[in-house]
């Protein structure tokens, strides 16, 4: 008994080594405000996680080989976290790239287990663009999207323009709420449409909000969904005829 409790103390004490490359895969078609651009990795945060244990580094700061206790690990890293990537540098966020490794299990010995993480954009850019012609029929209007009501960004004729538009940055994989309000010129009433998407990681989601006219005529408003990362084309119809609506085409 007295050799099998000692034993088990020495196996928990025994290390291992552990060696680790980063790489980052940026999406550059997907512009932040300081544009499409090589990321480095240097500044990075590292997560080496086993069962019992999390050790954080920053990877420019991490040593080629560091010493583990023996176990099943897995290693991640990510430039910002995900609550910085909504929030920093100002509430319209950031993009965020991230990464996870396979399980492996670290072992005694000289040898090091070697560990490759791949961070690709995990979220999603949204921008807005008003059509040219929007303005002559609606006045006051804006675009507010959320996936949670406590974090909702404001798109507006103004913030939407210029050299450094407005770009928001949201979790993918859940939906993206969308509305658009206003005032319709023609009866002088505000209107309020609602839609939805679902938002796909590596994307920049472009809504395009805009109002048809053929032969002097108003036609339906039309909102065009482009996730150029992925060149996908998606047009939504908005309808004021039926007290505002999406129809999608």
């Amino acid at each position: 008994m007295a050799l099998s409790c000692q034993k088990s103390l020495i196996q928990r004490e025994v290390e291992g080594r552990l060696s680790l490359s980063l790489e980052n895969s940026p999406v550059v078609e997907v512009l932040t405000r300081a544009g499409g651009e090589d990321v480095s990795v240097d500044d990075f945060n590292v997560y080496v996680s086993s069962e019992d244990a999390t050790f954080t580094y920053l990877y420019k700061d991490m040593p080629s080989v560091i010493t583990v206790p023996v176990g099943l690990y897995t290693v991640s890293a990510d430039n910002v976290t995900e609550v910085e990537s909504l929030t920093a540098p100002d509430k319209w966020g950031q993009v965020r790239y991230a990464g996870t490794s396979e399980a492996k299990e670290v072992v005694a010995g000289l040898n090091p287990t070697v560990y490759s993480v791949t961070c690709k954009m995990v979220n999603t850019a949204v921008s807005v663009i008003f059509g040219e012609n929007i303005d002559k029929h609606f006045t006051d209007y804006k675009i507010t999207a959320y996936t949670v009501d406590t974090r909702k960004l404001e798109y507006t004729p103004e913030n939407t323009v210029g050299e450094t538009p407005a770009v928001g940055y949201f979790n993918s994989g859940i939906a993206l709420n969308y509305v658009f309000s206003g005032t319709y010129i023609i009866d002088n009433e505000p209107m309020t449409i609602t839609g939805s998407k679902t938002l796909q990681p590596a994307t920049h989601l472009h809504l395009t909000f805009r109002m048809s006219e053929q032969n002097g005529t108003v036609g339906k408003p039309e909102i065009i969904v482009d996730t150029a990362c992925e060149d996908l084309y998606e047009t939504i119809t908005v309808d004021p005829s039926q007290g505002g609506s999406f129809i999608t085409e």
